[in-house]
């Protein structure tokens, strides 16, 4: 195999059809993460024509400075998709394509690579001039249809759950914690800034003054009560310097809220240990597709990060077992925990 002859094996490992798609879907797992968080980034990058251009723009006007963080994270992702593929060519190349005596002759060329990265550039330059809202629009329609053949899907994963999840036992469980905090703990209230005579925040640098112990007779429905002091102070750390600390009293809100929270993921990750185990194979296709490494398949927290879908339908379930729970009777949760206690 001549010097040509080998160059053209090393570009015809390029498949311009799969990086394209591998750099499109990207984009639209990125701009779907800021969404959920109610980002401006896609409504700014739609703005514009190609992503070259946006990148110019939004990464060099200080109008655009609340998102420039993120576009610039942005831009590095998109263009290691394609660094890392050619990357990742040249590799399969030298290892498992050309022989010994070939790879001694490409690394004594200096210039036998200048073809693959002109060619890498030009790719570089293809997918940048990309419209913004094509890419998003085009993407979403690649993993819809990826959905339709995959034997497991993420929407699976929400209906396994859904299965084996107990709403009336976990409303159960919350209901006796409930029925114990009534009958055993303290009522607080804050104290009244009498300078102002006015209430204080729940900042906790305020003082909270017990009133002796809960009256389920006060309370027609729960939500009241989520909104009591469970008189447990709640600091979050800030940076080196102390900016963005926070101290404050917590509520039964945050309290119950929690202890949901672990609920659902305990039950998701009891799923995929169970898929893991007996649709392996299915399971292995799924977490690939995510780009989830093989000692994080039963990692709860690292498969919401990386599946946008999971992530909101998860929240979406959480959020209507939450409303059940706050929107109940407090006699009725009181009764129901006495019981079940």
């Amino acid at each position: 195999m001549d010097k040509q002859e080998r160059m053209n094996t090393l570009l015809d490992l390029i498949d311009e059809e799969y990086l394209t798609k591998e750099f499109y879907i990207r984009y639209f797992e990125e701009i779907y993460k800021d969404e959920r968080k109610k980002s401006l980034t896609r409504t700014a990058m739609e703005a514009f024509d190609t992503l070259s251009e946006a990148f110019d723009v939004i990464l060099n006007d200080e109008n655009y400075k609340v998102i420039y963080h993120r576009c610039k994270e942005l831009k590095e992702i998109l263009e290691n998709v394609i660094l890392e593929y050619f990357e990742e060519r040249e590799d399969h190349a030298l290892n498992e394509v050309f022989t010994p005596a070939e790879i001694k002759e490409i690394n004594e060329d200096k210039e036998f690579f200048s073809a693959f990265d002109e060619y890498k550039q030009d790719i570089f330059k293809d997918l940048f001039h990309k419209e913004p809202k094509k890419i998003y629009d085009v993407a979403k329609k690649y993993l819809l249809d990826d959905e339709k053949h995959m034997s497991l899907s993420e929407e699976d994963i929400i209906m396994e759950m859904v299965k084996v999840f107990d709403d009336e036992y976990v409303i159960g469980q919350l209901a006796e914690k409930f029925t114990h905090i009534i009958d055993n703990h303290t009522k607080y209230i804050l104290e009244v800034d009498e300078e102002n005579d006015e209430d204080l925040t729940g900042q906790a640098d305020s003082i909270l003054m017990p009133i002796g112990q809960f009256d389920i007779n006060d309370y027609f429905d729960i939500y009241p009560f989520l909104y009591e002091y469970t008189g447990e102070r709640i600091s979050l750390l800030g940076d080196e310097e102390g900016n963005g600390e926070i101290s404050y009293w917590g509520t039964y809100e945050e309290y119950f809220q929690n202890i949901l929270r672990d609920m659902i993921l305990g039950n998701l990750g009891r799923v995929f240990e169970e898929l893991n185990n007996n649709r392996h194979s299915d399971y292995t296709i799924l977490m690939d597709r995510l780009r989830i490494e093989t000692k994080d398949y039963l990692n709860v927290q690292k498969i919401l990060k990386e599946s946008q879908v999971l992530y909101y339908e998860l929240n979406e379930f959480e959020e209507g077992i939450w409303t059940k729970f706050a929107e109940s009777s407090a006699e009725d949760l009181y009764r129901k925990g006495k019981k079940g206690s």
